[in-house]
Order: C-alpha cells, then structure tokens, then sequence
C-alpha cells in the first residue's frame, strides 16, 4: 500500500503557483485578460466567453446597452481564489 504522508508537491505545481503569486505582486488590484490567458495557455477569447458565460466567473464581463464594446474585470483577488480554489484560506483555518 503506498505511503501517501511521503508524497512532495511535483515542481510543475510549484512552479505554477510561483508563476500565479508573481502575477498578483505585478497586478495587485485586477489582472488583464491577456495576462489570464497566457497564464491559463488560451486565448483572450476563450477567457472572455468564459467571462461571459460561466455560472462561477473569477471576473466580471459588461455591455452598456446600446452599445457593442464589452468590457471585462478581474479582480486580483478573486482570480487568485478561483485558481487555488481558497485552499490558502482552507489551510490557515485548520491552524
């Protein structure tokens, strides 16, 4: 039976996760779509009909009525939780 307490984190994770706190330190209040993307390896597209369209967005897509410009937001914060799925808060209250 395999010992899973000896399992490590794989450095793909890791680094993954080091690639996600780098892009909070360099947008602390919301994160471009383009960022997103790359980040996610799509395109802006796929992350704005994401936006758009999912029951449980990390941001905010808009249009103003009368209008055919669509406008996006993605709170820092909030993308940040989508992707660990909270697991920071998870931990800190197990402590």
């Amino acid at each position: 039976m395999p010992n899973f307490l000896n399992l490590s984190t794989p450095p793909e994770v890791t680094n993954k996760i080091a690639e996600l706190n780098q892009i909070v330190k360099e947008n602390p209040l919301s994160v471009p779509i383009s960022v997103i993307a790359k980040f996610l390896d799509c395109d802006d597209d796929g992350i704005r009909a994401y936006l758009e369209k999912s029951p449980y967005p990390f941001g905010m897509a808009w249009q103003k009525r009368n209008k055919a410009n669509r406008a996006f937001k993605v709170p820092t914060a909030k993308f940040y939780l989508w992707f660990t799925n909270g697991i920071i808060f998870r931990e800190e209250a197990s402590v």
